[in-house]
């Protein structure tokens, strides 16, 4: 029997590997989607990236490598569900996590997006571990952009033409054709003919074009949803963003001694200032739950390392160097935070 192998893209749920097939989608998943690669491999290499980027002062880049790793915390909370939930079916809450952890996957591995634009290609030391000792002998393609054409010419495979995948009919166009086909592509979608349009770069800033692409949008019920998720997108009817996920940590108990309840981290930054080339430090609260990252003062940074569920808060304040007063009005602030309980 022949052995194929299926690309990454477009990452749609199942996770069962049919016979005489290896699925990179399902392995991809199992392998780096998880809390464990989240919390480990995935936010050190984040971290030694940023450090680096801070030792060159690439503000740019460091702005967004620090933008994943704080992120991570949050998703490592959230992707083994959201993993779990997408395998058994379509699922926006679940496709909007999974599609936030890819993006901390591509960073953290150095890996491109793919065709598709919103899934990693993984390199081929990767794929060929992933294959487990298993030679295939041809890389299936189930849609045009599912990464195949990539992923053979990476393995000098040859491509066969797999099953047509059970999505919507989309078209994909360049940027600076909306315009000129605005006419086209909106009576399609509104006759049915079409689900939504691909744009394979970006469109021009032209006011016919922001018209285009906005009628598109009002015609079109899964236009946004391809816009933010690819391919995948079309499989689900609605999906909120990540910070939808996310809500704030409950506040701690009053009281003393008191315990972190969070990570905390201090760092040059926040992103903006990074980016304008006036970096200050910077505490960050980081929540081992669906809670989003808090950036405060470092004062505030200082006083939680301090406070390890044995001092009190006037011995937490010596230890950090803060005034008494300044300290205890901290405390209460971080555990109104959810930073903080007795």
């Amino acid at each position: 029997m022949s052995l194929v192998l299926r690309p990454v893209g477009p990452f749609l749920t199942g996770a069962a590997e049919a016979p005489g097939e290896l699925n990179l989608s399902v392995r991809l998943r199992e392998r780096l989607f998880t809390a464990a690669a989240m919390s480990g491999e995935h936010r050190a290499a984040l971290g030694d990236q940023l450090r680096a980027a801070f030792a060159e002062g690439d503000g740019e880049a460091a702005a967004s490598l620090l933008v994943a790793w704080v992120q991570t915390w949050a998703l490592a909370s959230m992707v083994d569900e959201a993993r779990q939930r997408w395998t058994q079916r379509p699922d926006g809450a679940a496709l909007a996590v999974l599609v936030a952890a890819a993006e901390i996957v591509a960073q953290a591995k150095g890996w491109p997006m793919g065709a598709d634009g919103r899934w990693p290609e993984p390199d081929v030391h990767w794929v060929m571990s992933a294959l487990d000792g298993a030679r295939p002998d041809a890389v299936a393609q189930h849609h045009p952009e599912d990464g195949a054409e990539a992923l053979a010419a990476l393995l000098n495979l040859p491509v066969i033409q797999g099953a047509p995948l059970p999505l919507p009919p989309v078209v994909s166009i360049p940027g600076e054709a909306l315009a000129p086909r605005r006419a086209e592509l909106c009576g399609a979608v509104a006759r049915g003919e079409l689900a939504a349009v691909r744009l394979t770069s970006p469109p021009p800033e032209d006011l016919p074009t922001r018209l285009a692409w906005g009628e598109l949008h009002l015609e079109s019920d899964l236009q946004a949803q391809l816009d933010r998720f690819g391919l995948a997108g079309l499989t689900v009817n609605e999906a909120p963003s990540l910070a939808e996920l996310l809500s704030p940590a409950p506040p701690g108990a009053p009281g003393e001694p008191m315990r972190r309840l969070c990570d905390v981290a201090i760092l040059p930054g926040p992103p903006s200032a990074l980016r304008a080339g006036r970096p200050r430090p910077t505490a960050w609260l980081l929540f081992r739950g669906p809670h989003p990252p808090i950036p405060t003062i470092v004062e505030a940074g200082r006083l939680l390392q301090a406070l390890d569920g044995q001092r009190s808060v006037a011995q937490a304040a010596q230890a950090a160097g803060l005034p008494v007063q300044q300290a205890e009005e901290l405390a209460e602030a971080l555990r109104g935070l959810g930073a903080l309980t007795a």
